[in-house]
């Protein structure tokens, strides 16, 4: 499977820095010193091709792609929204690709392991869609067959990602993983503080 994985790291990040964090949130750091960036692109290495998304604070994200060699898409319109980035980062698709991840680099907790049976469960489904979920509830990232990108393409800006994903429920598979990580989304201080004192935290080196 040709895949690709659309890492969304446009955003303000207004209420982490309304909680005094003023590093741009994909260069934060987890325990290891690995940022959440660095650890979405590992976690799809030799999976999926990485494509970072950036807006603000573009020119500091990229400096730091440019060193990392994380291939990036830059999105002039970031201020409109999370669609706008997806779109950004679909305009980089390469015509070969036969799935995406929409991956926010919002959520640094996620497995290696989960994106690895993320692919297996599509490939054993058949589906268009396929959604990590934990304890009932839908998480990140999910994996998206290059055939729907169009659908994306066609939203508004500030029209959510979800309006695709809910079209038709028959393309899509709610796949049941035992990762806390799909559902950490880290969007203010006090989570990241919380992520930070979780034994848990997966690290690079574990795995």
């Amino acid at each position: 499977m040709n895949c690709v994985a659309l890492i969304l790291a446009a955003g303000k990040s207004t209420r982490l820095k309304a909680g005094g964090i003023q590093t741009p949130k994909s260069l934060l750091t987890l325990p290891d010193g690995e940022t959440f960036l660095s650890r979405a692109v590992k976690n799809v290495k030799g999976i999926a091709s990485p494509i970072a998304v950036l807006g603000h604070h573009a020119d500091e994200v990229s400096d730091y792609c440019g060193k990392h060699r994380i291939p990036y898409r830059l999105n002039e319109s970031y201020e409109s929204g999370q669609t706008s980035s997806l779109k950004a980062g679909l305009g980089a698709l390469p015509a070969k690709a036969e799935f995406f991840f929409i991956y926010p680099v919002d959520y640094p907790a996620v497995r290696r392991d989960t994106i690895l049976s993320l692919m297996e469960a599509q490939r054993d489904s058949g589906k268009s869609i396929v959604i990590p979920v934990r304890d009932s509830r839908g998480g990140h990232p999910v994996l998206v067959s290059a055939s729907l990108a169009v659908e994306f393409l066609a939203l508004a800006d500030g029209e959510p990602a979800y309006t695709v994903i809910r079209r038709d429920p028959d393309r899509v598979l709610r796949f049941t993983v035992d990762d806390p990580g799909v559902l950490i989304d880290i969007d203010t201080a006090a989570d990241y503080e919380s992520l930070m004192r979780a034994p848990s935290v997966p690290a690079s080196a574990r795995r």
